[in-house]
């Protein structure tokens, strides 16, 4: 079963039926789903103020989900002495930070998680929960129109340290190495205008293949960033 299809969901929800004038608490963390049958308009007021506790739990929980897990085999019982640290030199290998963070003390680790996360709600607009990618990836061809997905913004941040560059899109974070030519690329889709793929594909790098610029532009649209236009619309 998929978290998407709103109707394999609905025999699992309590329904709560809604008139006009109603208000409905919902406390944080309460997964929900939504329907209307006619046109409606409700407000929502979100109480997001974290306690230092919660905000430095969830940084801690930012910095472990960066790092790649995979099954592995029972650890082994470990009988070198006890000031020897040796028996987990294969997990210390092989579980790593990102690179950006390598050569960090704690509280500058901690630091940079808060931006990362700050960059990531900032292009959802506010909210804290990012929309799921789309599963399939769109085929974009030349002639195809695109425009950006309003009121959000993709934002851009450079890390010249590690000769990469971080795109975040509707609260996704998307890695690249650093191309100065991405910039005026990410700032020409953010101006809001509809855009011909052929044309905004001039501003990347000459000696690219227009199969690079595609790619990129379908992980913009994967991650509900960009929507193709009808330009005959």
């Amino acid at each position: 079963m998929t978290k998407k299809n709103f109707n394999e969901l609905r025999p699992y929800a309590k329904e709560y039926q809604f008139e006009s004038g109603d208000i409905y608490y919902m406390p944080e963390g309460t997964y929900h789903i939504g329907q209307q049958d006619d046109l409606s308009i409700g407000i929502t007021i979100w109480r997001y103020n974290h306690t230092d506790d919660h905000l430095a739990k969830h940084l801690h929980q930012r910095i472990i989900k960066q790092i790649p897990v995979e099954a592995t085999d029972d650890f082994q019982y470990d009988t070198t002495p006890l000031d020897d640290t040796s028996g987990i030199d294969h997990i210390v290998e092989k579980y790593q930070v990102a690179d950006e963070y390598k050569q960090l003390s704690y509280s500058e680790l901690l630091r940079k998680t808060y931006q990362d996360w700050r960059y990531c709600v900032h292009s959802n607009a506010g909210y804290r929960n990012a929309p799921f990618p789309r599963e399939d990836r769109v085929n974009l061809a030349l002639q195809d129109w695109i425009q950006i997905e309003k009121p959000y913004n993709i934002l851009l941040r450079e890390s010249i340290a590690t000769e990469k560059m971080y795109i975040y899109v509707r609260g996704h974070k998307i890695e690249f190495r650093y191309f100065s030519c991405l910039i005026p690329f990410i700032a020409k889709i953010n101006d809001g205008e509809i855009l011909r793929v052929d044309a905004l594909l001039n501003l990347l790098d000459a000696s690219w293949s227009p199969n690079i610029g595609i790619y990129i532009l379908s992980e913009l649209h994967r991650c509900h960033g960009i929507r193709i236009v009808d330009a005959a619309a």
